[in-house]
């Protein structure tokens, strides 16, 4: 779920530009200094409307996906969390 429910896909359109100094939009490219995307688009999007195309611990190494995981935890579980980890460093440090 996503955000309870919400989500938001922003599309980019139109190309590349940058104010002059009369304030007029002039070409650039997205590494020129102040360029920007001409056109913005926002849309609410809905959980039925997501298609799943890689599941994100698939796209996302190890660490980041345990600290997805440790986001949602509460503190006493965390500390359950740290005590374990920390086991397993001295297991490791040992061997």
């Amino acid at each position: 779920m996503f955000n309870q429910g919400e989500a938001y896909l922003v599309k980019l359109f139109g190309d590349w530009v940058k104010t002059d100094a009369a304030g007029q939009f002039t070409p650039a490219t997205p590494h020129e200094a102040e360029a920007f995307v001409e056109t913005l688009g926002l849309e609410t999007v809905v959980p039925q409307q997501i298609r799943l195309v890689t599941p994100a611990k698939e796209t996302v190494g190890v660490r980041a996906n345990l600290l997805a995981v440790l986001e949602t935890l509460p503190e006493a579980l965390l500390e359950e969390v740290q005590e374990f980890a920390e086991s397993l460093q001295d297991k490791r440090q040992r061997s």
